[in-house]
C-alpha cells in the first residue's frame, strides 16, 4: 500500500522461509486426474500413503485443487516442500516414479493421469 517494496521483500522472505517456500526450499506437486472422482481420491490416497512413509514431514494433501474439475476430469494433488538439498530432490524424483509405475501397474487406476510438476509457478 505504501509502495514500499524494500519492506514488502523483506517481510515476504520472512514469510517464505518461515513455511517452507522457494527460495528456502524445492516444491513438487503432484497432479491426479481421472473422469471418475472416486478413484482420482482413491489413487491420490494410495500415493500419498507411500509417499507418507519416506517424505511425511514435507507431505501436504492430497487435497482438490480451488478448480476441482476440469474437462471433465477431477483433480485431485499432493505437494512435498523439500529441502534445497540435491539427493533429497533427486530421492523424492526416483521414489515418484516408482510409486508412478506401481499404481500404473494397478488396473484400477491404469487410466488416472499423474503429472509431477517441479517447483510450479
Amino acid at each position: 500500500m505504501d509502495h514500499d517494496f524494500k519492506a514488502f521483500y523483506l517481510q515476504e522472505m520472512v514469510h517464505r522461509q518461515q513455511f517452507s517456500y522457494p527460495p528456502f526450499s524445492r516444491i513438487i506437486r503432484i497432479t491426479f486426474k481421472h473422469k471418475m472422482q472416486d478413484i482420482v481420491q482413491d489413487a491420490s490416497s494410495v500415493f500419498a500413503l507411500h509417499l507418507h512413509k519416506d517424505f511425511g514431514n514435507y507431505l501436504t494433501g492430497p487435497g482438490e485443487p480451488v478448480i476441482a474439475r476440469i474437462r471433465n476430469q477431477y483433480i485431485m494433488e499432493l505437494m512435498l516442500k523439500l529441502p534445497k538439498n540435491g539427493s533429497t530432490i533427486a530421492f523424492a524424483k526416483q521414489v515418484i516414479q516408482q510409486q508412478r509405475a506401481i499404481l500404473k501397474n494397478d488396473r484400477k487406476f491404469r487410466s488416472v493421469t499423474i503429472v509431477p510438476d517441479i517447483d510450479p509457478v
